[in-house]
């Protein structure tokens, strides 16, 4: 029952809050973890806010005397460390420590007054009539700050989960305070972020778990608490996409959200418990989401608590079943050069982001056709299932494609793509002016020079406890190295993958590969840079970067290292047939043709994939790029069909 459940998710944050409840402070106090941005407390332990606000929320659901006392104590103390003064630049805002204040952070971050104030307004919509006066009074003026500083910043509406908890936080705001000018915002806000997404008819940030979770908990919270029924119209149209959105890339053997991703953090949705409680809500238990158990003690459960998702009726077997195979092309972003936020443009689109993901019984696998390789972003991401396996098996089964300077994922690769069912096309190569760790706050300019001591683009295999290799049809050991052109074969329980790296270089030099291991993820990659000390490279001296080739995934029912199984068009110990890419390469492009193979009732596939290998800007890369399946672009195969129109659902 939703009443039981609800029940047990604010025992888990209740939990949470008695184990690390400072009565010093009156706010949680817990370790802070390493950020690469936005503060200088990275380690030890401090006080957090939006914690302490969220299990606030949690006692004056449980209602007991003892509990709401504590949670006005935390309610005053979170407000008083926000920032209220208009004149201030970081105005409406929270810093994420009470150690640190907001004006200290480097930088700040923007989004604590869509977070902060989003917990104050479920906590006014669902208590204020418990809150003491003082106490009241206290949270309407901090809300009141947060929605003047989401109206004063002003985000753009492409910036997806942001656009949708502002607007969230201030039509909740308007109608609690009765305050006419923001309501005349806050819907006018609506509109446009319907129009946003209604441009590419998608979102910017993609199939991104925790951020479609942020969007669509914004949205339900809107469908629930705001009395105002075009505002609710608008609302559920949103909704619908947003669950149609999720449903097509769901696969529900594994338990995991098929790729690819604009934004993501752990590879493992069983390492995302708000995400699965709110899905098992709002599949009112299902299985086999209702045999997910709630966490003991996790702060982050009280918005599924406080919320009412439902699943469309339509959409529900894509939560419960096994996909048929099918192919699913989606237009993500639509994006015009000559203009530098999204909405303001006009003119010819040069840039579209197409998002493919394949899937079928036993595994799924997605790819975009062009991205940026920071580290949230999952380009190219599979999944698959061996027998015997449950949803969200231990560690998760896996592909995933990389790019690590020094061992941290590089943003300022250039990948590209194209994909017919199990088997990809890529290409990677470098833009600059990009990203070092982040896309914008540590760039990386031509001329300037980059500190590194190796460059490697990668697969990561995971799950790969067990595994048997092959190189051009050879078993090799582990930590073997091979070359450009060669075929690298990995059997892990329940599939087999096929690596052809057919072009790899760095300036005028061919990088070699290598295969090795980390824990249980097997790694198969080129090192295009491999120094035994830090060395400054300068981009524009090394000119030319790319690595590039096929890869497919099969699914196979017996374990590795045995008789190869009849479902499966590859042997192991045998280069498998379709792997040869030709590759033709000028000083400025590389240009890959492949045939990639049959797949069950989906016939070989001609794929052509053409890419600047020259470093350039992110513009130069996204213009050169060229790709088609059969002779035609997977751009336009999703615009001109209908949704679903390869085996897929209707939208």
């Amino acid at each position: 029952m939703p009443d039981a459940l609800d029940h047990a998710l604010i025992n888990s944050v209740c939990a949470a809050g008695e184990g690390t409840f400072d009565p010093a402070w009156s706010l949680l106090r817990g370790p802070a973890t390493y950020n690469p941005i936005h503060t200088r407390i990275v380690s030890g332990h401090a006080h957090r806010y939006l914690p302490s606000l969220a299990y606030a929320l949690a006692l004056y659901e449980q209602n007991t005397t003892d509990g709401r006392s504590r949670a006005s104590a935390i309610v005053d103390r979170v407000v008083a460390g926000q920032d209220s003064g208009p004149a201030s630049p970081t105005y409406g805002l929270w810093g994420y420590f009470a150690e640190e204040p907001v004006a200290e952070m480097v930088p700040p971050d923007w989004n604590q007054a869509d977070f902060g104030g989003r917990l104050l307004a479920l906590l006014l919509l669902r208590h204020r009539h418990r809150l003491g006066a003082q106490t009241r009074a206290r949270a309407e003026r901090a809300l009141h700050h947060a929605a003047r500083s989401i109206v004063r910043r002003d985000v753009s509406m492409y910036y997806t989960n942001i656009a949708a908890k502002g607007t969230f936080v201030t039509l909740t705001a308007a109608q609690l305070l009765a305050d006419e000018e923001l309501r005349h915002y806050a819907t006018r806000r609506l509109a446009r972020f319907a129009a946003a997404v209604a441009r590419s008819g998608s979102f910017t940030e993609y199939n991104s778990p925790t951020y479609w979770l942020i969007t669509v908990e914004a949205l339900t919270g809107i469908d629930q608490y705001v009395v105002d029924d075009d505002v609710r119209e608008q609302t559920s149209a949103l909704l619908e996409l947003a669950w149609t959105h999720l449903a097509r890339r769901w696969h529900a053997p594994t338990g995991q959200l098929a790729g690819p991703m604009s934004r993501a953090y752990p590879v493992d949705t069983a390492a995302m418990p708000e995400l699965l409680m709110f899905l098992r809500k709002a599949l009112a238990g299902a299985s086999p989401f209702g045999a997910v158990p709630v966490p003991a003690a996790d702060p982050s459960l009280v918005l599924p608590a406080v919320l009412q998702p439902q699943v469309p009726e339509r959409l529900r077997d894509h939560f419960l079943q096994p996909p048929a195979g099918e192919m699913y092309r989606e237009l993500f972003v639509l994006r015009d050069a000559a203009a530098e936020a999204p909405e303001q443009a006009g003119g010819t689109a040069v840039e579209q982001i197409v998002g493919s993901t394949w899937r079928e019984p036993r595994m799924a696998l997605g790819t975009v056709n062009q991205a940026d390789t920071w580290l949230q972003r999952r380009n190219l991401l599979g999944y698959w299932t061996a027998p015997g396996d449950a949803p969200w098996r231990q560690p998760a089964r896996y592909v995933r494609l990389r790019v690590l300077k020094d061992g941290f994922d590089l943003a300022a690769g250039s990948f590209s793509a194209v994909q017919a069912g199990r088997s990809v096309l890529w290409g990677v190569s470098l833009a600059a002016p990009g990203g070092d760790r982040h896309l914008h706050l540590d760039t990386i300019d031509v001329g300037e020079p980059m500190r590194v001591s190796s460059v490697r683009v990668v697969f990561d295999v995971g799950g790969a406890d067990e595994a048997t290799c092959w190189v051009n049809g050879d078993p090799v050991e582990e930590a073997v190295r091979f070359e450009a052109g060669d075929v690298v074969e990995v059997a892990v329980p329940g599939a087999q993958l096929t690596f052809c790296f057919a072009a790899a270089f760095w300036g005028d030099m061919v990088a070699a590969g290598r295969i090795t291991r980390e824990d249980d993820v097997l790694r198969v990659g080129v090192d295009l840079v491999d120094e035994p000390a830090t060395v400054e490279v300068f981009l524009d001296q090394v000119d030319r970067v790319f690595v590039g080739g096929a890869m497919t995934v099969t699914p196979r029912e017996t374990r590795p290292g045995g008789a190869a199984p009849a479902e499966t068009p590859l042997r192991p110990g045998q280069t498998p047939p379709g792997s040869e890419v030709r590759v033709s390469a000028d000083p400025e492009m590389v240009t890959l043709v492949w045939r990639a193979p049959v797949v069950g009732d989906v016939g070989a596939a001609d794929l052509v994939l053409r890419c600047r290998s020259r470093v350039g800007t992110r513009a130069q890369h996204a213009a050169a790029l060229l790709s088609t399946v059969d002779g035609r672009s997977p751009v336009a195969q999703r615009l001109d069909q209908p949704v679903g129109a390869v085996r897929g659902p209707g939208r």
